[in-house]
């Protein structure tokens, strides 16, 4: 009898085991840490890229996202909607759904340089995104570009503090802490990303002295930069290098090529945008300690403006007949291109 009761709770435990690593695989790798993950490749989507959100839209979108074969997109957390609780759950529901992973990029509740109190703004935003997701939501990225934010002229290099603004620069660094406290607080397993573009690492330097935490560091990279990989900074240093010394798994969170043509979506920028990606694709995969890879972003921008930003998509957007809607339209070379790449590395 003493036999046959070992032998249940071994079949016992091999079920309940199994049932783990099953839930665990499904949520792709969980709240492991960034360097325990198989490499991320991901995209940044926008729910409301073609209209209003809707879950049906949003469901097209994530179509897209399986298709191109990532396990990862980064969404935007608007604090301003009023409906923000039920629109949010709604596009993690669905991601969750299509077993892809969401990291929330949060920001401030208003422009940095007008809140009075940023550690309490910080902790304020932390707070509702962790309680809302906690144990769903593993990764947050806290701000976005924060050297742009407080960069004294879009002619400063970045590679001094005394490129940027003190008093915005301490605004910063007392919103990251207060949103990262709160996360870490409500959500100890939660990763946490910083980022960063161009040469702007003398505010990662302060803010790394000046005893700001974080899990990741993030980088943004377009192609009116050169190549990510050829960039030296002052010392002679090449930038990647620089970015191992933090020691810190590195994603490059926004990564795309600034179109050039007149008219939008032309086949120069078009094959241009596919050879960029390819390169900093392949890249970034061989770096080591560069462990995701992020492309900003998923669909142009409707309506369409005269920005060049509206039309980073990998795939287009289309106006329906007789209305003021907008719908999804063709794939771009580059959306093929990109699959590609992630097929052939996982």
């Amino acid at each position: 009898m003493k036999k046959n009761w070992i032998f249940i709770v071994l079949i016992l435990v091999i079920i309940v085991g199994g049932v783990i690593i099953f839930l665990t695989a499904r949520k792709g790798g969980g709240a492991a840490p960034i360097a325990k993950q198989k490499f991320m490749w991901g995209v940044t989507a926008n729910p409301d890229s073609a209209r209003k959100y809707n879950s049906k839209m949003w469901k097209q979108e994530v179509a897209f996202i399986n298709q191109l074969g990532v396990d990862w997109v980064r969404v935007g957390y608007d604090n301003s909607v009023s409906n923000r609780e039920s629109k949010y759950n709604s596009i993690v529901d669905v991601a969750e759904a299509a077993k892809v992973n969401v990291i929330l990029q949060i920001d401030s509740t208003q422009p940095i340089a007008k809140i009075t109190d940023a550690y309490s703004d910080g902790q304020k935003v932390g707070t509702e995104v962790a309680t809302m997701f906690k144990g769903r939501v593993h990764y947050y990225q806290i701000l976005n570009e924060l050297g742009g934010t407080a960069l004294k002229g879009g002619n400063m290099s970045g590679e001094n503090f005394s490129d940027f603004d003190p008093t915005t620069a301490k605004k910063l660094e007392d919103w990251v802490k207060g949103a990262t406290d709160a996360v870490k607080k409500i959500d100890p397993s939660a990763q946490t990303i910083i980022t960063f573009h161009w040469t702007h690492y003398a505010l990662l330097d302060k803010m790394v002295s000046d005893g700001v935490k974080f899990d990741v560091l993030g980088w943004d990279w377009y192609s009116d930069m050169g190549l990510m990989q050829d960039k030296k900074i002052a010392d002679g240093t090449l930038l990647v290098d620089k970015l191992k010394s933090y020691n810190k798994p590195i994603v490059l969170a926004e990564v795309n090529y600034q179109p050039k043509g007149k008219t939008p979506n032309s086949e120069s920028d078009l094959a241009e945008q596919v050879k960029f990606i390819q390169s900093m694709a392949d890249w970034a995969k061989t770096v080591g300690q560069i462990k995701g890879f992020f492309v900003q972003e998923l669909v142009d921008a409707a309506p369409f403006g005269s920005q060049k930003a509206s039309y980073f998509g990998l795939v287009k957007v289309k106006q329906v007949p007789d209305s003021s809607n907008f719908e999804f339209g063709d794939l771009k070379p580059a959306f093929n291109t990109y699959k590609e790449i992630i097929s052939k590395n996982n």
